[in-house]
């Protein structure tokens, strides 16, 4: 057992919290600052991060966790139980809520069906769980470095059922599922907290499958477990990279009395910030193996296609080099009044530009082929074939008809 006391634990677990959070979004704030020496201008952005945390989520973290009364709290070895104060969680502070309101007696019923739990794993470290009807809603992992929050949604669908069941005529409470299953989880680590150099990185990731059925079972989402997205931030250093990984994806929704449908094999990305976002990097920009279809009824609405690429964008001399090859073709049938795919009106856009290409924007808004090359462009529509086929020295931009065509680079 760990050798500390009940009301320490609670103070620490209310003050740990979060550690990692607050670095992570300072550092971000600091990197993507116009001025990344500026504090005035990364405490402005930084109070809009994090303001939702400091001024409401911590507060609830405090009452929760009972810090002012320790007669609702029981200990057995390292799990901490706390009963929660309805009425100081439902307080009259908060917004809406006065003692004699509708609200304030249903939050007091939700409440009743909550308990905390505080599971100890070190003198600073340990996971907090809040529970509805005995079932982890929200489990929140903590230490002085690192923090983790983790949604269920099969908790969190039990809990609107409920609310529903108790003020069945208020709209503003969404309908409940017919399926809601799964869970996220968002985690931050930081690895220097020191003012003016945080670093630190901050990931959200699919923890348990995803299954989303909606009640009238016309929209449906399913996703595997698997990581969305991961930012590390050095603002010491000035940089920062976003790795993205949306993963195979499949979702569909209701269009009148047609069904649409979407699928992912996989959209990936990674971004690099440089010398203050001076310099972007996009590596392994792909839609995935398979290409991404939209379908009405069994009939393809659009198809994109797009082999891993990546560019680099720098800030000083506007160009944009690709360090790939660029292999982009987008299908796009139009949809009549009466939810028809007709391919005959469809339309077809194919680019291709090799590795090492080098475009600049030019003073005239025009696009020049500055190195590499050829960049080869094609629409088709039902109007006609707009190709073209720009060299090194050439320029390219939009006419009066919107057709892309070769014009003067000055």
């Amino acid at each position: 057992m760990v050798e500390v006391s009940t009301t320490d634990v609670k103070n620490t677990a209310s003050q740990t919290i979060g550690g990692g959070l607050d670095s992570a979004l300072t550092g971000v704030a600091r990197l993507t600052s116009s001025d990344a020496d500026s504090d005035d201008t990364v405490d402005v952005q930084q109070s809009e991060l994090v303001r939702l945390w400091n001024d409401d989520a911590r507060e609830f973290v405090r009452l929760s966790l009972a810090l002012d009364n320790d007669e609702n709290t029981t200990r057995t070895g390292n799990r901490v139980t706390i009963d929660p104060d309805e009425i100081a969680l439902c307080s009259e502070d908060s917004e809406g809520m006065s003692a004699d309101s509708t609200t304030f007696e249903q939050c007091q019923a939700l409440v009743r069906e909550m308990k905390v739990t505080i599971d100890v794993t070190g003198e600073s470290s340990g996971m907090v769980t809040y529970l509805f009807q005995d079932s982890p809603l929200v489990a929140v992992g903590y230490s002085e470095t690192l923090s983790s929050f983790e949604l269920n949604f099969g908790s969190l669908n039990a809990l609107l059922n409920a609310e529903m069941a108790r003020d069945p005529d208020n709209s503003e409470i969404s309908s409940p599922f017919a399926t809601f299953q799964g869970a996220m989880k968002l985690t931050a680590e930081a690895t220097n907290v020191t003012s003016g150099a945080e670093a630190a990185t901050l990931s959200l990731e699919v923890s348990q499958p995803i299954l989303i059925v909606s009640a009238d079972a016309v929209t449906r989402i399913a996703r595997d477990a698997g990581k969305l997205f991961e930012m590390s931030v050095d603002a010491g250093n000035d940089n920062g990279s976003i790795t993205l990984d949306v993963g195979a994806l499949e979702a569909s929704s209701a269009r009148g009395d047609s069904q649409l449908s979407y699928d992912l094999s996989g959209l990936s990305a990674t971004i690099e910030l440089v010398n203050n976002a001076d310099q972007l990097t996009v590596s392994n920009l792909s839609v995935g193996e398979s290409p991404l279809r939209i379908a009405l009824d069994n009939s393809d609405v659009a198809v994109v296609g797009l082999d891993a690429f990546g560019f680099t964008v720098t800030e000083q001399g506007g160009e944009f080099v690709l360090d790939g090859d660029l292999d982009l073709r987008l299908v796009l049938n139009e949809i009549l009044d009466n939810d028809t795919v007709v391919d005959s009106m469809s339309s077809l856009l194919e680019l291709t530009v090799p590795a090492g290409t080098v475009l600049r924007k030019q003073a005239n808004g025009a696009i020049e082929v500055a190195g590499g090359g050829p960049v080869n462009y094609s629409l088709t529509t039902a109007d006609g074939v707009n190709q073209l086929v720009l060299d090194v020295g050439e320029c390219g931009d939009n006419g009066a008809d919107d057709q892309l065509q070769r014009v003067n680079c000055n």
